[in-house]
């Protein structure tokens, strides 16, 4: 079922009946993608869900998005200057947070194999392998163990892979239009015109309503985050790095304004 509206999205995204998905079952195996998605908010519920999402908010106060926009920057020009089509949209906020975190050792293409089958487990079995190996290398460089505090800091590192290359690819393109604007407002007018966020997806825990539409339990809806008004969600499933995740983009697109106008970046 689609849900859309501002009014239906945000009664969804802050129902208690409505679950991110089913929680994930406990894992078997530690530094294994199973194990990463049992520990961290994003697919917790109940009384698990609060202090994992304490253990994020940690690792994203961490991260000062003044500073981070003056990082994002200097990797893009590095980038840049290296190879003139350098896809730092899908670069830069990884090795930026990296960075402002401390952790030197983060390989962008770990969290690439990782994202990729992140937020549903199901893919090709080579690629769950792959994920498998490239969490396990994740939490060797981030230095941590087994705990739900290592799988926070994993996991914004992942889910800063996708929606914010998005992000930054749509921003550029928005950045030939509107190129009188500063990287700060064209950041601001991507939000709300075409934002990078999906459709969101809920399952009803118990027979429920959202709005006027009558849901059942165990029916999956979708919800129309971007258009609603919510590119960073809202209730308990907010995205906690909505300033970095801007700051990001607009430190690339500083670093993009002095060169001529061309391809945006790929996402």
């Amino acid at each position: 079922m689609d849900i859309s509206g501002r009014d239906n999205v945000l009664a969804a995204l802050t129902s208690p009946d409505l679950a991110v998905t089913p929680p994930a079952p406990p894992a078997t195996s530690p530094s294994t993608l199973a194990w990463l998605r049992a520990g961290v908010p994003r697919f917790s519920r109940g009384p698990e869900h609060t202090p994992r999402r304490g253990y994020t908010q940690a690792v994203i106060d961490r991260v000062d998005p003044v500073a981070l926009r003056a990082t994002a920057r200097r990797l893009a020009e590095q980038a840049l200057a290296r190879h003139p089509a350098a896809d730092v949209a899908r670069e830069v906020p990884v090795r930026a947070l990296a960075d402002a975190l401390g952790l030197p050792s983060v390989d962008v293409a770990d969290v690439a194999a990782v994202a990729k089958v992140y937020l549903t487990a199901v893919g090709d079995p080579t690629d769950i392998i792959e994920a498998d190996s490239a969490v396990a290398r994740l939490v060797a460089a981030v230095g941590g163990g087994s705990d739900d505090q290592t799988a926070a800091l994993v996991g914004v590192l992942v889910q800063s892979y996708q929606a914010t290359a998005t992000l930054i690819s749509n921003s550029a393109t928005a950045l030939i239009v509107h190129d009188g604007l500063s990287s700060t407002e064209v950041v601001a007018t991507t939000l709300v015109a075409d934002p990078p966020t999906p459709p969101a997806r809920r399952m009803a825990m118990v027979d429920t309503h959202v709005g006027d539409a009558s849901v059942a339990a165990g029916e999956t809806v979708l919800l129309a985050i971007g258009a609603a008004g919510f590119p960073f969600g809202a209730g308990p499933h907010a995205c906690p790095g909505a300033a970095q995740a801007t700051a990001i983009a607009e430190g690339v697109l500083d670093a993009l304004r002095p060169a001529a106008p061309g391809e945006p970046p790929r996402s």
